[in-house]
């Protein structure tokens, strides 16, 4: 009775085992790319489009949307990322650190060091020295 017991227990381990690796599903065969309908490849390039622009990656996000345009053209959303993309690209420049004027030289001694601090007690200093 106990080697019963201890088959099917066995037995019910190695099914459950077999389950979670995903052994049961059924298994879809892949499509060629000549049977694969246009409107996934588009999708396909679309999205890849879209990481691009995430990564602000324009080329390779503007090629993508091109792809897609071509395979689907009936979809709007694709020029509509082609404008964002566009947009994003033109505000790169403009978005760039601008660095400040330097402070002319009072020969204050706290200026001799940089930094926040330094900048807010020479200010105080020159506030001091007209008054």
């Amino acid at each position: 009775m106990l080697s019963v017991v201890v088959m099917v227990t066995i037995v019910l381990a190695t099914l459950i085992g077999w389950g979670w690796r995903g052994r049961w599903r059924t298994r879809t065969a892949l499509l060629p790319p000549r049977d694969i309908p246009h409107e996934a490849l588009a999708l396909e390039a679309f999205m890849q489009g879209n990481a691009y622009l995430a990564e602000e990656k324009f080329r390779e996000a503007t090629a993508a949307f091109h792809q897609a345009r071509e395979l689907d053209p009936k979809r709007a959303h694709v020029a509509d990322r082609l404008a964002e993309v566009a947009r994003r690209q033109h505000m790169v420049p403009a978005t760039q650190p601008v660095t400040a004027h330097p402070r002319p030289s009072t020969g204050a001694p706290s200026e001799q060091t940089s930094g926040p601090v330094a900048n807010r007690a020479a200010d105080i200093i020159e506030r001091h020295a007209v008054a």
